[in-house]
């Protein structure tokens, strides 16, 4: 006789994974013995270290180095002699239009972003993302074979914008849902990092293409659309984040996936999924009890599907696949179903006494609410800061800075280009940093001294520029200091906290929001450096960013809390 069979015979009769009878449940329950085995499950997770952070890191480095050579190819290419010959030496104002076709579209995506991001979930996002890129890159390639207008190229960059807008959104969101609390800092500044890379990535193009082949500079502009295949793959082929399953009543492949691909026998699979549950639907609840072999009482799990008005059928289903499930699947443990139970949390107060607050959970309205209002403003703002203090003008017109700073040395393009793959090396190299010390040195430290450095940065770039000649060898340590420092602070941490100071059911959300803000923000210092420039010179220019830095320095100090091990959702966060 088959093992199975011989469960069934034992059991009565009954399929592995059917519940005893009401009566042997007291039983076990009460600590007497039971007449029917209670089968066993696996509360830890069976991957290895490899398969997790491999599974884990998977689309925040390629989608990182995808969306990060969209931001740097722009500006070698409207600085080149043989662009300004094709489109008549445009206007710097057509200039700043095309540069800012990729944060205008990324504007657009954001706010489709967060509600694509839950509906559909994480790897559908993800995959949207990469299949704009991949559109947009067709179409910037055409310069290639036709004469076309520049409005065909700020299309082409509008649709790769679109993709990074909604790309930012998921990819963070992925990295903050996938990992554990133990390096989830490390791993979500890795999209940060390889958004380095691919910057870097993108100026080794243009000085290889400006160097050897210069009419084939189209090229250079378009090679994001290859590079986001990679992406598209891991998305399909990846795994949904558990949370998101979690937050739709998806209990079951939460659980698999956790304890299959994403946790490894250190990890307690069931104190997870049971954390998760309790954090994200806390309201309406199932009660879940772990029980032993020998039929004592573990731990009690309290579990949510559905609101408590008219859906205790649906949530009940669920939770019984959900108990056959672990019952199947599992080895030490049994989940026993007890009556559903409505927990009532007192502790709210909102203003919308008149409406069911848990159908707002997870809506636009309920980032207004009390208790996620004041974290909410906090990641936006964070999000602001972190590209208004002109790091893009800095990757952008890098170019143009040293070409500008020459001060009567003999600077050529391709000086200029290759002073642009010295501050890409060490945008790349200094990026890591922030991974190596997020989780020991803490967030917030980081940030202050980000501040700082990039501050006394941008004052010396105006000093520069006002009255003192420096030269572009000078420009270029002012410029590596800036980009040293916001490399290891404001670049991989901004949105890596804003996505931990806020709950799970309006992360995507506000990640969402928060990124419409960044791209926002981009927008306006791409599209309006060189007329500031032209209307008030590169000192007072510089000057503005300088301002910038030091308020980003005073918000983090006054309002930013410390989230280094501090759990996801915790209440700790306010």
């Amino acid at each position: 006789m088959d093992r199975g069979a011989a469960e069934r015979a034992a059991d009565g009769g009954r399929a592995p994974g059917r519940a005893p009878p009401e009566d042997d449940n007291k039983e076990a329950i009460e600590g007497k013995p039971s007449s029917v085995p209670l089968l066993s499950a696996s509360r830890t997770g069976r991957s290895t270290n490899l398969v997790a952070i491999a599974v884990s890191t998977a689309l925040p480095i390629t989608g990182g180095w995808t969306m990060g050579m969209g931001l740097g190819n722009i500006g070698g290419i409207v600085e080149s002699p043989i662009f300004k010959q094709t489109y008549d030496d445009p206007s710097p104002m057509m200039v700043q239009v095309l540069v800012g076709g990729l944060p205008l579209g990324a504007i657009i995506g954001s706010m489709f972003a967060g509600s694509l991001t839950d509906a559909f979930g994480r790897r559908i996002a993800c995959m949207s993302c990469s299949l704009l890129m991949i559109l947009g890159g067709l179409s910037l390639f055409l310069p290639c074979f036709t004469k076309v207008s520049l409005f065909v190229l700020f299309a082409g960059r509008f649709v790769v914008g679109l993709g990074t807008g909604i790309g930012y959104c998921a990819v963070y969101t992925v990295a903050a849902e996938l990992s554990p609390a133990d390096y989830r800092g490390r791993v979500q500044t890795l999209v940060q990092v390889f958004t380095a890379v691919g910057i870097l990535t993108s100026y080794l193009i243009n000085l290889a293409v400006f160097k050897t082949a210069p009419k084939l500079w189209c090229f250079s502009i378009a090679f994001q659309g290859v590079a986001a295949l990679p992406m598209l793959g891991f998305a399909y082929f990846g795994p949904e984040s558990p949370r998101w399953l979690v937050m739709t009543g998806q209990y079951t492949e939460a659980m698999s996936i956790l304890r299959d691909i994403l946790r490894t026998s250190k990890d307690d699979v069931v104190e997870e999924i049971n954390s998760m549950t309790a954090q994200i639907r806390g309201k309406s609840a199932c009660n879940f009890r772990f029980v032993n072999s020998d039929g004592t009482s573990v731990k009690r799990f309290e579990s949510v599907n559905g609101r408590p008005s008219g859906e205790k059928k649906m949530a009940q289903k669920s939770i019984a696949e959900f108990s056959s499930d672990i019952s199947e699947a599992n080895s030490d443990l049994k989940v026993q179903e007890e009556p559903f139970n409505l927990i009532v949390n007192d502790t709210y107060d909102y203003e919308e006494n008149d409406e069911n607050v848990e159908d707002m959970e997870g809506t636009w309205r309920a980032l207004c609410f009390r208790e996620n209002r004041c974290m909410a403003t906090v990641s936006i703002m964070l999000n602001v800061f972190q590209l208004l203090s002109g790091i893009d003008v800095v990757t952008i017109y890098a170019p143009k800075i040293f070409a500008g700073s020459s001060k009567g040395e003999d600077l050529s393009y391709n000086d200029s280009l290759f002073y642009t793959v010295i501050v890409g090396l060490a945008y790349v190299c200094a990026t890591p940093l922030a991974t190596l010390t997020v989780d020991c040195v803490g967030r917030r430290a980081l940030l202050l001294l980000g501040a700082t450095g990039m501050s006394l940065s941008m004052i010396g770039l105006s000093m520069g520029y006002a009255s003192i000649s420096f030269g572009p060898h000078m420009m270029l340590i002012l410029v590596l200091l800036f980009v040293t420092t916001y490399s290891m602070s404001w670049g991989p941490i901004a949105c890596a906290m804003a996505s931990e100071l806020v709950r799970t059911p309006i992360r995507a959300k506000v990640n969402a929001a928060g990124t419409v803000f960044n791209w926002l923000a981009d927008y306006i210092v791409v599209s309006t450096y060189l007329s500031i420039s032209s209307a008030f010179g590169d000192a007072a220019t510089f000057g503005i960013y300088a301002v910038v830095c030091i308020s980003a320095g005073i918000f983090t100090f006054l309002f930013v809390p410390e989230t280094n091990g501090v759990p996801l959702d915790s209440d700790a966060l306010g």
